[in-house]
């Protein structure tokens, strides 16, 4: 098992959904991870911090958000 690996199911397991974050940055760090595209959506901005605002939807959902 990798690290890419872990992160994926700890992120499974903390009922994550959606993941925000810049082009293929998902693809980069974690594509050994290769369960990853069927479990999690992912919502593509141009700007990390675009994504950090983005996530704040977390406060509204109630939700655990990654960026």
């Amino acid at each position: 098992m990798t690290s890419s690996d872990v992160l994926i199911e700890t992120l499974m397991d903390w009922g994550v959904e959606v993941i925000f974050g810049c082009p293929r940055w998902h693809q980069r760090h974690h594509g050994s991870a290769s369960h990853a595209q069927d479990k999690f959506g992912f919502v593509q901005v141009r700007a990390r911090e675009s994504a950090a605002f983005i996530a704040g939807d977390a406060k509204f959902t109630g939700k655990t958000s990654v960026v």
